[in-house]
C-alpha cells in the first residue's frame, strides 16, 4: 500500500513539550483503496485532523516511472538553510532590550515557536513588531 492523498489541518493550538497521541479509525478497505482517518490529541483535546487514501502498489520493476508533479528549483535560487531565519532577529532584539522590558517575555515566547520562517530578502526588524 501507498498513500495516495491526504489532507491534514491542525485545529487547536499545540504544546510542543507535551507528547500527542495519535487515533487511527479504519474509514473504509477495498480491495485497491483504503482510508483512515487521524485525530492527534493532546491534553484530552484534538489539535490535528487528518484523511488519508492509500491504495496497492500494482507497479512493476519495469513499469516507467511515475510522473514527477514538482518543477525543479530555478537556477540561483539560495538554500532553505542559507537564508536569514526570524529566530536569529529575535535573538539580536533580545539582546538589545533590557532584561526588565516587559517585551522580553514577548520575544522569548517567538524563540520558541515551531515555525521556522526564512527571507529570501531582508527580514523585518522584530522591534517594529514588539507589541
Amino acid at each position: 500500500w501507498r498513500c495516495h492523498s491526504n489532507h491534514s489541518y491542525f485545529v487547536n493550538a499545540v504544546d510542543p513539550s507535551r507528547d500527542v497521541l495519535y487515533r487511527v479509525r479504519e474509514t473504509s478497505t477495498r480491495r485497491s483503496f483504503a482510508t483512515r482517518s487521524i485525530d492527534g490529541i493532546q491534553n484530552g483535546n484534538v489539535i490535528f485532523k487528518m484523511i488519508a487514501s492509500f491504495n496497492v502498489d500494482r507497479s512493476l520493476p519495469s513499469d516507467a516511472p511515475p510522473p514527477q508533479h514538482q518543477d525543479a528549483v530555478p537556477e540561483g535560487i539560495p538554500s532553505p538553510e542559507s537564508l536569514p531565519c526570524y529566530r536569529d532577529g529575535v535573538r539580536q532584539a533580545l539582546e538589545k532590550l533590557p532584561p526588565d522590558s516587559p517585551f522580553q517575555s514577548w520575544f522569548r515566547q517567538k524563540l520558541e515557536s515551531p515555525v521556522d520562517v526564512r527571507y529570501c530578502e531582508p527580514p523585518p526588524d522584530p522591534l517594529d513588531a514588539a507589541p
